[in-house]
């Protein structure tokens, strides 16, 4: 019997793989939000998620389980915001407490010492004028004259550095300049400028008016009296300069054994002559100091002798080289070319602009006071004692440049004391 056939099954194909799955993001432990369960202490009434019509309030949610006029009360205390401490206004040192109280009561001595000895002056040119048989009316038409045209030529050609006063007034001009530019640079101009471009002169306020003003006045006075000074000193320092640099230059020329310390030193004293001597036009007239070159002669010998630590016939002979009667050629000639150049800087520009400069600008601080009086009387803030003091301020300057003969000086003087004693209110 033929053994049974033999079953073969086809080869079964190899298995496919199923394609792999799209990456899914891990899976977070908590549920989604949808299926998370609502606290029942946070779930809303079903009325408050109903549709509104337009123009009407939506229900307001209730937080916590809804019972109709039984809303739930927070017994936390609130902390409230602890309330801002009172800003604290700067206000501006008075008196003694501030410091440029020291230089104005500087220059209020120097100032009003300096117009009372002008006042003593036209007094007497008053007494010599009545002596000369003048009568009332052209006295006092010659004195404002007089006054006028000296107070120019103060202003152009100042002779007053022969004693103390004077070059004490000098130090007062130069630090008054320099105090009065500090001023405008650290807030002056800015203030006048926010007063004129924020409208605070037209404003309704009058409280502002007031503020406004007095910003443009302060700036418009510091500003005049700065210039002033200004001028003053550099119309100072070209006279004394140039001619202490001639003398200088002669003396260098003339004696070259002198040493430059008293070189130096007799240029000055030179040079001191000639501010207090020269005018606009002695330029190639020394010879009308003859009186005054001999002093000079025998001043320098012992300038010299003193800077060497010899005797004056030492001195004498160091001043020429040796020869004992070129020494007062030596000294004549620095004493004259001192002169020539101190006359020429008294006529020259810069003296002229500020002889011109000096009766404007005694105007235009008159004004500048007024206009400081007005604010100060319209503020709420100012004392009985600031008003006062400002109006005399005022006053004293508008008497100031009127240029009457005593009564300008007086003026001056009483505008300068009130403008000091102001400062303490």
């Amino acid at each position: 019997m033929p053994p049974p056939p033999v079953r073969r099954d086809p080869p079964k194909p190899p298995p496919v793989k199923p394609p792999p799955a799209p990456l899914q993001p891990p899976k977070s432990k908590r549920a989604p939000a949808a299926q998370r369960p609502v606290p029942a202490a946070t779930q809303p009434p079903k009325d408050s998620f109903k549709a509104t019509s337009p123009g009407t309030t939506p229900p307001r949610v209730q937080m916590g389980p809804y019972v109709p006029g039984h809303e739930p009360k927070n017994d936390k205390p609130q902390t409230q915001p602890a309330p801002a401490a009172p800003r604290k206004e700067e206000q501006e040192s008075k008196g003694l407490e501030n410091w440029e109280t020291y230089p104005k009561a500087l220059d209020t001595t120097v100032t009003a010492r300096q117009q009372l000895q002008d006042g003593k002056d036209r007094v007497q040119t008053w007494k010599d004028n009545r002596s000369a048989g003048h009568g009332l009316a052209k006295t006092m038409k010659e004195g404002v004259k007089d006054n006028f045209a000296k107070s120019i030529e103060g202003g152009k050609n100042p002779k007053d550095l022969d004693n103390g006063l004077g070059r004490l007034g000098k130090a007062n001009t130069a630090l008054k300049g320099g105090i009065g530019a500090s001023a405008l640079i650290n807030g002056e101009v800015s203030d006048a400028y926010k007063a004129v471009s924020t409208g605070g002169l037209s404003s309704s306020n009058p409280e502002e008016r007031s503020d406004a003003l007095d910003a443009l006045a302060g700036a418009g006075k510091t500003s005049t009296e700065t210039l002033k000074a200004g001028l003053e000193t550099a119309r100072d320092l070209e006279k004394y300069g140039s001619a202490a640099r001639a003398a200088n230059l002669s003396l260098k020329a003339a004696a070259p054994d002198l040493s430059l310390k008293g070189r130096l030193k007799i240029a000055h004293n030179l040079s001191m002559k000639a501010f207090n001597h020269a005018d606009a036009g002695d330029v190639g007239t020394a010879e009308k100091f003859d009186a005054l070159k001999k002093a000079s002669r025998s001043s320098t010998t012992d300038i010299a002798a003193k800077a060497h630590g010899e005797s004056n016939n030492k001195a004498q002979r160091r001043l020429n080289q040796g020869v004992k009667t070129g020494a007062e050629k030596t000294a004549d000639s620095a004493f004259d070319a001192a002169i020539d150049k101190g006359a020429k800087a008294a006529g020259g520009k810069l003296a002229k602009f500020a002889g011109r400069f000096v009766p404007g600008a005694n105007v235009a601080i008159a004004g500048f006071d007024i206009a400081t009086a007005i604010a100060t009387s319209n503020s709420k803030d100012a004392s009985p004692g600031k008003k006062i003091t400002a109006w005399t301020t005022a006053a004293g300057s508008v008497l100031a440049a009127t240029n009457i003969p005593v009564v300008s000086q007086v003026g001056a003087a009483f505008s300068t004391v009130s403008d000091l004693v102001g400062s303490f209110f």
